[in-house]
């Protein structure tokens, strides 16, 4: 669905004119769409997830952005904060899935824990960000860009990186993109009984993709990439390395 709009010139990542920015087509499916503007060239646009999302509510200290009743979190870290503050117990349930539950918006805005205590688990913070706040988060980004010399997208690519190990973002994913390049070519050659090197060149002349044909979705798909006709390298880095 997400590429047949992007393919249909449907994927904006601006309000339409005379629009609201909270009912325009700005707040549907914002993530990938900031992701595939950021990736096209945009210095606005950006992909606002879960890990960022985070980390903005880690920064600003402010419990409107900790989450409410239900929250799992880790057996250690509920037992850690009902031995330092008692009264917390009662911000606890078991939940469904026989994991605490927590509130930690009510357990702080009622003063039984201080909200620093809040940084010593990730899950208790805001997931995504609401409607109104993505365009905000979009402006905040730029104008720190326009600071220090870098785009949005590459101001909050550098955030969700530089915060990865705070907010839980998963290990394997703490890489460079030539590093996870690497490790999805090594991953892929191992299938293919072949080399990393033969996967990238492959990949590169526009033969053959890492993992899921180019039209499947993913980046490319994105990208409106198209398929090449067999024997014809179409690849813009193939023209690239032609050149160099």
């Amino acid at each position: 669905m997400i590429v047949g709009r992007q393919l249909r010139g449907e994927f904006a990542g601006m309000p339409q004119p005379g629009v609201a920015p909270t009912k325009s087509s700005m707040v549907e499916n914002p993530k990938p769409k900031g992701f595939t503007a950021s990736l096209k060239g945009s210095h606005k646009n950006i992909a606002a997830d879960l890990h960022f999302t985070r980390y903005f509510g880690m920064a600003s200290k402010d419990p409107d952005w900790l989450a409410t009743g239900g929250t799992e979190v880790g057996e250690a870290f509920m037992q850690d904060l009902i031995k330092k503050y008692p009264k917390v117990k009662k911000y606890f349930k078991v939940n469904k899935n026989g994991k605490p539950g927590f509130n930690p918006k009510a357990a702080v805005v009622d003063g039984v824990v201080p909200i620093e205590e809040m940084e010593k688990s990730s899950n208790v913070w805001a997931q995504m960000p609401r409607d109104r706040e993505y365009g905000a988060m979009e402006d905040f980004m730029y104008e720190l860009g326009q600071e220090l010399g870098l785009t949005g997208p590459q101001v909050q690519a550098s955030l969700w990186m530089g915060a990865a190990r705070r907010t839980g973002v998963d290990p394997t994913s703490q890489t460079t993109f030539m590093g996870a390049m690497r490790d999805r070519a090594a991953t892929t050659a191992a299938k293919r009984g072949t080399t990393p090197e033969q996967v990238l060149f492959d990949m590169i002349m526009n033969k053959r993709a890492m993992s899921l044909p180019f039209a499947g979705g993913g980046v490319m798909g994105a990208l409106s990439m198209q398929d090449p006709q067999p024997g014809t390298p179409e690849s813009p880095l193939y023209y690239n390395l032609r050149a160099q």
